[in-house]
Order: C-alpha cells, then sequence, then structure tokens
C-alpha cells in the first residue's frame, strides 16, 4: 500500500475526454478529498487544468504540473523527460490511459487500460498506426508497478497481448457517483418514459446504428417509444 506521505502524480491531459475524462474527472476529485496523500500534482495544460481545480473547492492542497503536447503526441512523450525534473523522487504516477511515457518512465507508474479498440475494432486505426500502438502498449504495460483495467474482458484482452504482465493487471470495475445513488426514480431530462436510453459519443465504435435499428424494431410494438442519447451533441 502507498504511504500516506507520497506524492501522487495524475496525468489529466485527458480530463475532458468523453469516458475517459469523466472517470478521470471523478477519481481525481476523490482522491485528492480523501487526503491519502501528501501532495497530489495534475500533469497537462495549465489553462485547463487551473479552472477545473478551481471550480472543485476540494479541501487538500493540489497543484498543478505544466505538461506539453496531447494524447498520443511525441511532444508529449518528450515532455516527460523534462517534467520528470518537478517531480519528486518518492512520487508515483497514475497514467489514466495507456499514453504513458514508452521510453524510461520517469517514476513508479500505475496505467489504466479502457480497452484495446485501437487494436481490435475494424477501420479504427491504419495497419501503421496498429503497430505502433501495438508496441506502445506492450512496452508500457512490461513498465508499469501496475495495470488496471475496467472488466475482465479487457483484463484477458491486456494478458493476450502481453502475457509478461499478467499477473500485475488488476479488475477494478467503474463506480457510481453519488449523485446518481441519491437521485429519486425519475428523470430531469423533461422525457418522460418509455424511451430507449444510450450512453455514448458519435465515434463509429459506439454503433448507434444498432440503437436506431433496435428503436426502429421496439416500436412497433411500442409507437411511442423515444430514442434518447446521453452524452454527445447529435
Amino acid at each position: 500500500m502507498i504511504a500516506s506521505t507520497a506524492t501522487l502524480v495524475i496525468d489529466a491531459r485527458a480530463l475532458y475526454g468523453s469516458g475517459i475524462g469523466r472517470s478521470l474527472r471523478e477519481i481525481s476529485s476523490r482522491l485528492i478529498r480523501r487526503g491519502a496523500f501528501r501532495n497530489v500534482m495534475l500533469a497537462g495544460d495549465p489553462n485547463e487544468l487551473q479552472p477545473w481545480l478551481a471550480d472543485q473547492q476540494l479541501p487538500s492542497a493540489a497543484s498543478v504540473l505544466p505538461l506539453a503536447g496531447g494524447r498520443y503526441s511525441l511532444t508529449s512523450q518528450l515532455s516527460w523527460a523534462l517534467t520528470a525534473r518537478h517531480i519528486p523522487k518518492e512520487a508515483v504516477i497514475w497514467y489514466a490511459h495507456w499514453d504513458a511515457p514508452v521510453f524510461s518512465p520517469p517514476h513508479p507508474g500505475v496505467v489504466t487500460v479502457y480497452d484495446l479498440i485501437h487494436l481490435r475494432v475494424p477501420g479504427y486505426a491504419g495497419p501503421v498506426q496498429r503497430t505502433i500502438v501495438r508496441a506502445a502498449i506492450r512496452r508500457v504495460v512490461r513498465k508499469a508497478r501496475a495495470v488496471t483495467v475496467m472488466s475482465e474482458f479487457t483484463r484477458s484482452e491486456v494478458a493476450t497481448l502481453e502475457p509478461s504482465a499478467s499477473q500485475k493487471v488488476h479488475v477494478v470495475p467503474g463506480g457510481v457517483a453519488p449523485p446518481f445513488l441519491d437521485a429519486p426514480p425519475s428523470t430531469n431530462s423533461g422525457r418522460q418514459p418509455p424511451y430507449l436510453l444510450v450512453v455514448a459519443n458519435r465515434k463509429p465504435h459506439k454503433n448507434i446504428e444498432a440503437a436506431v435499428s433496435l428503436l426502429a424494431l421496439l416500436r412497433r410494438s411500442d409507437p411511442l417509444l423515444e430514442l434518447v442519447i446521453i452524452g454527445a451533441q447529435f
């Protein structure tokens, strides 16, 4: 178990990145509020991270560690080497996505892998990109102190991709934020049942077309049924 005096660095470049961003925001705010770490540093763009920290009104101190470059960029890979100079030696880094430093990670790290869609979904990435991503993920999970995934399926996928890392891949299911646990069994969206609810963005692999086809099928017996999509502007 990590000592309460340790410094936690969170790779927060994906703070507003769809599902990964939501998970990152929820987990980060709770880790900071728990006060289990002496310092919590969010690595990324200060112009994005500073306003978010201010909005959270967190009781524990947290700071922003400037890190240049977005996800999947050579700039960020190079920037980690410079940023590491400002990270305490005892720090542990949580990479909230597999896009972690490929060469010489600066500190022990925990890497979260949500899925391997770059490798598994046809058409999501070209042959060259798949080759690069496969090599990057394998190297990252090999070097990680621990790897977390959200399902047994992804655990199996990662273990198959890099068998040497199979023993340090741990399933940590997604949680539910308190507002959803405390909310009454009704909706504030203005929509009244019956409706078919889809939580997704507009990326092709989310397969919104399947939801539309299902709606057409179900409306044969329930003409009032509507399709409600949460998570993106269509």
